[in-house]
Order: C-alpha cells, then sequence, then structure tokens
C-alpha cells in the first residue's frame, strides 16, 4: 500500500459493503472482492492481485469466489497476475498468471533467486502482458531514478 498517495482520502473513499447491507440477499455467500491493480492502454487490459509471501512457505491459494472472478476476467482476454510476496519489501516472490480454464495457469516460482532477478521477471512479465519492450522500461526508470534496480 505504499503506493497511495493521499491516505485521508483513500480511508474516506473506503466503504464497507457487508456492514452496510449492500450484499444481503446474494447467493451461496457470495461477496465484493477487489483488485489490488489494473491499467488499461492501447486495448491491453492487465489485472493484479498480490498476496503475502515471506518466500520461505507455500504460496497459498485464492478463495474460491475471488479465483472464479479473476479467472473470468482471463476469460474476458484481460492478463491476470497474482503476485506472492512482500508489497511494502518490494519482493515478489513467485507469480501465477491466471489463464481461462485451470490447466492453462502458469506458475512461476521464483523463491531462491537473487531479490534484483526477482524484481526483473516481474517487470518482464508486466510488460509482456502490456506489450511494451522490457529493456527500454527498464533503462528509462533506471534514468529517472539515477540508479539500478
Amino acid at each position: 500500500m505504499a503506493d497511495i498517495r493521499n491516505w485521508g482520502a483513500f480511508l474516506r473513499g473506503r466503504w464497507n459493503w457487508t456492514s452496510g447491507g449492500y450484499e444481503v440477499g446474494f447467493p451461496r455467500g457470495c461477496a465484493f472482492t477487489d483488485v489490488d491493480a489494473s491499467v488499461e492502454f492501447d486495448g491491453r487490459f492487465l489485472l493484479i492481485e498480490t498476496k503475502h509471501n515471506d518466500g520461505l512457505t507455500p504460496c497459498e491459494p485464492l478463495p474460491t469466489g475471488q479465483r472464479m472472478a479473476l479467472r473470468q476476467e482471463a476469460r474476458l482476454g484481460k492478463t491476470v497476475l497474482v503476485v506472492y510476496g512482500c508489497g511494502p519489501c518490494n519482493s515478489p516472490q513467485a507469480l501465477c498468471i491466471i489463464g481461462d480454464i485451470p490447466t492453462n495457469d502458469v506458475w512461476l516460482d521464483w523463491r531462491g533467486l537473487p531479490l534484483p532477478e526477482r524484481r526483473r521477471l516481474l517487470k518482464a512479465e508486466i510488460d509482456k502482458a502490456m506489450g511494451v519492450r522490457t529493456v527500454d522500461a527498464v533503462h528509462k526508470y533506471e534514468e529517472e531514478q539515477g540508479r539500478l534496480l
């Protein structure tokens, strides 16, 4: 959550859908969910869901309803990435690319790789989804930051 620019606005904009009664009457215990990040340009859609993982323990499966919702987004032609790791640490550990059916899911386990390599691999997957050349994007970022990743 380090990328929230205005915490006050973020907190004022949060809704408690459950206690407000907005989910009353939903079948089978269905509830609202959110997506942690999304972007669209040039007709390409990317959705990212993040899950904490310390790099030592197994990656927890998505809750059933969330998995079904994200799979439906993949069926609509969107790229859906589930990033496992430590967000505040900028430490990706593993990635699941959600397919239109479970057998098309792709798991990439980066645990044990050096941190800069894990970051590079995540950036490459994001860029691939968005049709961006990774090398150009990384060089531009490095120039803007005045340092290496």
